[in-house]
């Protein structure tokens, strides 16, 4: 079988230059300087990104796990470019990943607003859709990470 898409030159544009937005940025999880792993030399940028890094909140197997819903299944996601892909995995399977995966990082706004907390990440990761984010128990979450905001942007207390 073979597919045919048609898809717009200005899709394809817009695809490309999103595909240099959306790398995952490993250079401070490695040790390495920001700019030598963007290959760029500049200095704004890194400190920008350094900044960003400063902010991730990394949590434990343990901690990861107690976020898991209840349930045989858990939702997730992976960023495609085009659209969000979700699928179901089985608990056990979640498990497994979060104990073997280099990255166990609490997301930021527009994940939890969705539901999805926790994003799951090896090392290497280089780009966005090398990130599987998961449905998370959004109260256990709150009670691990008070001072983030909610996702109706009102600072919960």
């Amino acid at each position: 079988m073979k597919w045919i898409i048609d898809i717009p030159e200005s899709t394809i544009t817009d695809l490309k230059k999103k595909e240099n937005r959306t790398e995952v940025d490993n250079a401070v999880i490695n040790g390495k300087p920001l700019d030598e792993c963007s290959g760029k030399d500049n200095k704004a940028e890194a400190a920008a990104k350094a900044e960003q890094a400063d902010k991730k909140k990394f949590i434990s197997d343990d901690e990861a796990i107690a976020l898991l819903p209840e349930g045989e299944y858990i939702h997730t996601f992976r960023e495609s470019g085009l659209a969000l892909i979700g699928a179901d995995w089985l608990r056990e399977e979640i498990i497994e990943l979060i104990r073997k995966s280099d990255c166990l990082e609490l997301t930021g706004e527009g994940a939890r607003s969705m539901g999805h907390g926790l994003a799951i990440y090896d090392h290497d990761a280089k780009m966005q859709s090398d990130i599987l984010f998961v449905e998370t128990d959004m109260e256990k979450l709150q009670a691990l990470d008070p001072d983030e905001e909610a996702a109706d942007g009102d600072q919960k207390d």
